[in-house]
């Protein structure tokens, strides 16, 4: 069962009703899995990357608790909870109070880094002294500082999510890896063994290594049915990227750069009765910022409750700057046209460059699917318009079939449950 409230009383209950709880009595639990409410993108508003995980917990009566954060109030204060989360809510707010305060009274401005280690350990001291866990499953790094706090001789892993490469800010940047992952000794879980590669090569540190980099897999998606038929009208599904994680004037880029787009190719499109569909970014503010696309007949905007595999099914071509969801695509053996258009870097948002991620890291094998202006694009589609784009799709499921591997039910309970993985060994080791 879903539950739903607006902020601040969302959320806020059953957070409260744990972190009383917590107080006093003790609870110790084998795993703990923390995200934001973000990932809970699946039509049931779960979150399907962290699902076999919790299923191998329930198959080998392994304990655990839920942690999910949502935005206080802000851009995504409207996300739904998983039936098994625990909010965060209390936490959040908490958190958010100390830093202003701390703030005002700090004559150093600059301490974020100092305040944040203070925060945790207050928090840790106060409502987890009594819990207790011997692994933590994140997503993005959420809460890794907190985690370490409250459980310094935990294993603290994080689960791959999207796409990994050099030159990301999160995993690796110019052969470093950020601090908050050595400083809370964070391990890394990948898709395949594509991705493992990349950041134990890449790394000049070493942090990443065979030690602490598993190529673990990922849950294979069951993709509907593929619309190769060419007999119809082309239909195609625009992924954007008008995530607000970055700055105001980054979304301001990235939209004026997709109007640039469409302007150019509006012709091309309505003389070819293609359909473009926009899907929002999963963190996007959908309808804020992007009522340009209005003013496109042949575009329509995306069912945002409607999971992005079931409407990559309903379309022909995946068009993008530079998004995971060409990988999703790839499940359907649906090819994706990148537009690397005002030539971008390898830096993050919105100058990413898919021909340094996909094409240079990750191998995408269609090596003509990447456009650099208006003739370049027009002319692939036409080309897509009079030969049919059915072949291609071969190529797209090996690649793949390297890039995620099936999920590593038996690498996946190690991990879970090191305790009994250590007492198999020590027996092991005496007979």
């Amino acid at each position: 069962m879903i539950r739903n409230f607006s902020f601040p009383l969302r959320g806020l209950l059953r957070s409260l009703r744990f972190f009383s709880y917590a107080l006093f009595v003790p609870r110790k639990v084998d795993v703990i899995f923390s995200y934001p409410a973000t990932f809970n993108r699946n039509i049931d508003k779960e979150n399907e990357l962290i699902l076999p995980f919790l299923q191998i917990c329930k198959e080998n009566n392994l304990t655990y608790l839920v942690f999910e954060e949502s935005d206080l109030g802000g851009a995504f204060s409207e996300e739904l909870f998983s039936s098994e989360a625990i909010p965060l809510t209390l936490i959040s707010l908490i958190e958010a109070v100390y830093r202003k305060f701390y703030i005002l009274i700090s004559f150093n401005r600059d301490a974020s880094k100092k305040i944040d280690k203070k925060i945790n350990t207050a928090l840790s001291r106060l409502f987890f002294r009594r819990v207790s866990a011997n692994t933590v499953i994140t997503m993005i790094c959420h809460k890794v500082g907190l985690w370490r706090a409250c459980f310094p001789d935990s294993q603290i892993y994080d689960y791959q999510h999207g796409i990994i490469f050099d030159g990301d800010w999160g995993y690796l940047l110019d052969g470093q890896p950020p601090s908050f992952r050595i400083e809370n000794q964070v391990q890394t879980l990948t898709y395949g063994p594509i991705i493992s590669n990349i950041l134990i090569s890449k790394d000049q540190t070493q942090f990443y290594n065979q030690s602490t980099v598993f190529a673990i897999g990922v849950e294979k998606y069951k993709s509907p049915a593929y619309p190769c038929s060419e007999n119809r009208p082309m239909k195609i599904l625009f992924s954007m990227q008008d995530t607000l994680d970055g700055s105001h004037e980054d979304l301001v880029t990235y939209n004026n750069k997709v109007k640039r787009f469409l302007d150019d190719t509006s012709h091309f499109f309505l003389k070819n009765n293609i359909e473009l569909t926009a899907r929002h970014h999963p963190r996007s503010i959908s309808g804020k910022g992007i009522n340009f696309l209005d003013n496109y007949s042949f575009i329509r905007q995306s069912n945002q409750r409607v999971s992005l595999q079931s409407e990559l099914a309903e379309h022909h071509i995946h068009l993008t700057f530079n998004s995971s969801s060409s990988v999703e695509a790839a499940y359907l053996g649906m090819p994706t046209i990148f537009l690397e258009l005002d030539s971008p870097i390898n830096g993050d948002f919105p100058h990413l460059s898919s021909s340094y991620v996909f094409f240079d890291q990750l191998q995408y094998p269609l090596k003509e699917f990447i456009t650099h202006n208006k003739s370049e694009f027009l002319a692939l589609m036409s080309s897509l318009v009079s030969k049919g784009w059915s072949e291609h799709s071969s190529a797209i499921l090996r690649w793949k079939d390297l890039l995620h591997i099936n999920f590593d039910k038996t690498l996946a309970l190690k991990i879970l449950n090191p305790v009994q993985e250590e007492l198999r060994s020590e027996k092991n080791h005496l007979s």
